[in-house]
């Protein structure tokens, strides 16, 4: 069974990972980010820092960041979705016997191919790293690649 984990979204994966294992179910983990235990407080930052540092990442157009009144409704859902990524606590546990399969941008300051990397130290089974061009949001330019990647790693 694959799983994914991208950004904001790689604590809860590797979880659930462990317990598909605990269940006996056969399993596959593919991330795209950063190891988990790597917060920085963006969710407490003022207003202008905080859209500042949606700009440096690069998935959010500047015109929507620079709309008043859509920054309204959605910078409680942003900010939100930052506090649950940058305030969960990572428990150490023992690798899992799962293969682990690792994606970084080539041009992504917030998630170098270090930090993918350190990845490997939650699997007792295989690891692979790949560098996909691109920054932190390669998903929107460079899904082809990415997804060729994840079907020759799933054997599909």
């Amino acid at each position: 069974m694959p799983c994914s984990g991208t950004a904001s979204g790689r604590a809860s994966p590797l979880s659930w990972a462990g317990t598909c294992v605990e269940r006996g179910s056969p399993f596959r983990r593919t991330c795209s980010c950063r190891e988990i235990p790597e917060p920085f407080p963006l969710h407490e930052l003022e207003e202008d820092a905080f859209l500042a540092a949606l700009s440096r990442y690069g998935g959010t157009p500047q015109s929507l960041l620079d709309n008043k009144e859509l920054m309204k409704l959605f910078l409680p859902l942003l900010r939100a979705d930052f506090t649950v990524d940058e305030t969960y606590e990572y428990q150490e546990e023992e690798p899992l016997p799962v293969p682990i399969t690792a994606f970084y941008g080539s041009d992504d300051p917030e998630a170098t191919r270090g930090e993918a990397a350190g990845w490997e130290r939650h699997t007792s089974g295989d690891f692979s790293l790949h560098e996909i061009p691109g920054g932190h949001f390669y998903l929107t330019h460079s899904s082809p690649l990415l997804l060729s990647y994840i079907r020759r790693v799933l054997g599909v």
